[in-house]
């Protein structure tokens, strides 16, 4: 029986990755963890990821910013070895979209 996760593909001399690790390179990317560190004054912290990992970050990376940062429990994706788009689990999860561009009245 032919299975997809079984089988790298090749196309031109490059190999990609079989559909099992294609997940699993994606799943990588997206993380949980804990901010342990922020200093208010340089706007930078750490992130301890669930994975035992360390990561900084910026402020700026934040998606919905509110508050002592330190303690909350967070999602972020990991682009390039480096945190982004940081959700902060606490409060009501619509604020993740709060600082969104209102949408424009169709008239």
């Amino acid at each position: 029986m032919y299975r997809p996760e079984q089988h790298a593909l090749s196309i031109s001399g490059m190999d990609l990755p079989s559909t099992a690790e294609a997940v699993a390179i994606e799943m990588e990317r997206v993380m949980q963890g804990q901010i342990t560190k922020f200093h208010e004054s340089i706007g930078f912290g750490v992130i301890s990821a669930t994975d035992g990992r360390k990561y900084r970050f910026s402020r700026t990376d934040i998606r919905n910013p509110n508050g002592r940062l330190v303690g909350l429990d967070v999602d972020f994706l990991v682009e390039s070895r480096s945190p982004k788009d940081i959700i902060l689990l606490h409060g009501s999860p619509w604020s993740v979209f709060a600082h969104a561009n209102p949408a424009t009245k169709r008239s």
